[in-house]
């Protein structure tokens, strides 16, 4: 066999690392032309404290980044109220989160506005201070739990100003920030406070 050849075999039987290593992580170790053994992680729920405050601040992004692009008007229609509901749905459910909501349960509630609204008040007594925010959530909810802002051709007949739903919708992300940063406050410093724990079961 010559050498030209048996590089090209030897290359058609290579093993390519993957490139995300959570995939890695979940499904196991690959197989390996090399005996060193693959270290795999354990994944960790995120607690529902830390995770109202990650979904507040990406809620803030998206909100910002609609207000971006405000500069397109009509050309930028469709991502800009696609960005509003978006960051309408994390506030909501950071605010759920807050309370306590766990992940499968935020999870459950997909991208019906209307179904985390009902829940943040009937669970949590969650009262707007903004009053417009009703009616964004009864426009808008619609056409988000279908993601119809996602798609080219759908006729929108009645919508709220994108301007008018940037200021309601930071208006809802400032009367939840308290609340929000208190409790991953405690989360992180009970989080703190168990990593320095003994443990029970350890063995000297």
């Amino acid at each position: 066999m010559s050498d030209d050849l048996a590089r090209r075999n030897a290359s058609a039987h290579q093993i390519v690392e993957p490139p995300f290593s959570v995939a890695t992580e979940i499904a196991g170790p690959l197989p390996s032309t090399t005996s060193k053994k693959r270290k795999v992680r354990r994944l960790v729920p995120m607690p529902p404290g830390i995770h109202a405050g990650e979904l507040h601040k990406a809620a803030r992004s998206y909100i910002g980044a609609a207000r971006k692009l405000e500069q397109g008007r009509q050309q930028f229609l469709s991502p800009r109220y696609f960005l509003l509901c978006h960051g309408l749905e994390l506030g909501l459910k950071a605010f759920l989160a807050a309370n306590g909501d766990r992940w499968s349960m935020l999870m459950g509630l997909g991208h019906d506005l209307n179904a985390s609204y009902k829940r943040a008040q009937v669970e949590y007594g969650f009262q707007p201070a903004e009053p417009l925010l009703n009616k964004v959530i009864e426009l808008m909810s619609p056409e988000h739990k279908k993601q119809l802002f996602r798609y080219p051709g759908t006729v929108w007949l009645e919508l709220p100003g994108s301007d008018q739903c940037c200021d309601v919708i930071d208006g809802l992300l400032d009367q939840i920030s308290g609340g929000v940063d208190e409790v991953r406050g405690l989360t992180t410093f009970r989080m703190r406070l168990e990593n320095l724990a003994p443990d029970p079961n350890r063995i000297e």
